[in-house]
């Protein structure tokens, strides 16, 4: 079985490769490496799940391979082109629901019930659908990104990588770096190596939070800066003493703040 997928999908990217147009601007770029699929279905079997939300369905080449590990399988695709060849590539699968609209906006919304999000991320949301998972109530996600994007996210407090990006995001999600992939695994061939990360909720987010992203913005403005200074100054003066006492004594810069001790901070400050 897994020698006729891996057939079929060499078959596909035979077929389409010089008759369907792929969108740059939508940062399409479509599986082209079957042990990706299989590492796919690995960890969202690993995760227990039952069902899956996969954004970008492209020409339904991940999907084939989803679909076989759950039991069912939503797949969002915003191009209209793709999608409607995504439905011939998959119309014999009676698990698949194939929808075309804009998978952020459904993360976004929490309006499809799933286990995990299952992506291989156009480039040009990276950043976007991991805010969108963070403040969604999806618990787990599988993702492509570009391996520098995955980096970062991983970064260490006080590493020159580390960005109030990462913060944001690990402050309420775990993320693990799975694995990564040569440009050759996908068509067309991205700019850019490819890392698989796994993301796993370990905060629920709150409306409350949303001046969070603000927060985190401005006290990176200065990351390398004492942070007793500068959090006082983003959080307008409203920084419990002993908070500030204790900064300053550590003398600690705002990019040696964790993403725990920076929600802690944010929360004694703004929201009282």
């Amino acid at each position: 079985m897994s020698e006729d997928l891996c057939k079929w999908l060499n078959s596909q990217l035979r077929e389409y490769r010089y008759k369907v147009r792929i969108s740059k601007r939508f940062g399409q770029h479509l599986l082209a490496d079957c042990r990706l699929g299989y590492l796919f279905t690995d960890l969202v079997r690993g995760l227990g799940a039952k069902r899956v939300l996969e954004v970008g369905t492209g020409l339904g080449f991940l999907t084939m391979f989803l679909c076989r590990a759950v039991e069912s399988v939503v797949t969002v695709e915003i191009d209209f082109n793709l999608a409607n060849i995504a439905r011939r590539n998959l119309r014999n699968i009676p698990n698949v629901m194939i929808v075309a609209g804009d998978g952020l906006n459904i993360v976004k919304r929490s309006v499809v019930r799933a286990d995990v999000v299952a992506s291989n991320t156009p480039f040009n949301i990276s950043s976007q659908i991991l805010v969108s998972l963070v403040k969604s109530h999806y618990n787990a996600a599988i993702l492509t990104l570009q391996k520098e994007v995955a980096y970062k996210l991983i970064a260490s407090p006080g590493s020159r990588e580390y960005s109030r990006f990462s913060a944001f995001v690990n402050t309420f999600m775990d993320v693990e770096l799975v694995a990564t992939f040569s440009s050759r695994s996908f068509y067309p061939r991205p700019e850019v190596d490819v890392a698989v990360i796994k993301v796993r909720r370990k905060a629920a987010w709150s409306p409350r939070y949303e001046q969070y992203e603000s927060f985190l913005k401005c006290i990176f403005s200065e990351k390398r800066k004492l942070a007793y200074k500068v959090v006082s100054r983003c959080a307008s003066g409203k920084l419990p003493g002993d908070v500030i006492d204790y900064l300053r004594v550590k003398r600690r810069r705002v990019f040696s703040l964790t993403p725990s001790e920076l929600l802690s901070i944010f929360r004694e400050s703004l929201l009282g």
